[in-house]
């Protein structure tokens, strides 16, 4: 609009001329948290003109629309989550499948009710080795494959002083 050309240049809803230096004649509400309904006159109360005669109530609410969509939120959340079953191990699954599937948590540890699914190692006499998967065939998981991460290997064989 013309008043960016004017002598003291626009207020800040950059519509209304300034009469003088620093805003010199602005209304306040340009000042204000949502600025200037259309008249550029009367204050905002609210995002999108809200409060203001020219205000129309969206039928559709874009921040609720998110939530019950449920597409938008799925990037802040972590895409892993621990659970616990009832002997207090700790397995990381998807949150997903933690969220939708697990009505009961100890689904995520094998407990399938379909014939043809393994049963997890969860359920078997001595428990799972630490990977999660193999069952141990005996206390302190006996036969269970060694892990070669050196993380493992180092916290063995030395001392932390």
């Amino acid at each position: 609009s013309a008043c960016f050309d004017s002598e003291f240049g626009c207020c800040p809803d950059n519509t209304t001329f300034a009469t003088g230096e620093f805003n010199q004649g602005c209304s306040n509400c340009t000042l204000s948290e949502f600025g200037c309904c259309a008249d550029n006159y009367t204050e905002a109360t609210g995002k999108n003109s809200k409060g203001c005669e020219e205000f129309v109530e969206s039928p559709l609410n874009l921040d609720e629309g998110k939530e019950q969509e449920g597409s938008g939120d799925h990037d802040a959340k972590p895409t892993e989550c621990q659970v616990t079953n009832e002997e207090g191990e700790m397995a990381t699954v998807d949150c997903a499948v933690a969220n939708s599937t697990a009505t009961d948590v100890e689904d995520l540890f094998g407990n399938g009710t379909d014939t043809n699914v393994t049963m997890h190692c969860s359920k078997s006499e001595f428990g799972c080795c630490p990977d999660w998967f193999t069952p141990a065939e005996g206390p302190n998981n006996a036969g269970c494959p060694v892990f070669v991460l050196g993380v493992f290997l180092e916290a063995e064989n030395q001392s932390i002083s």
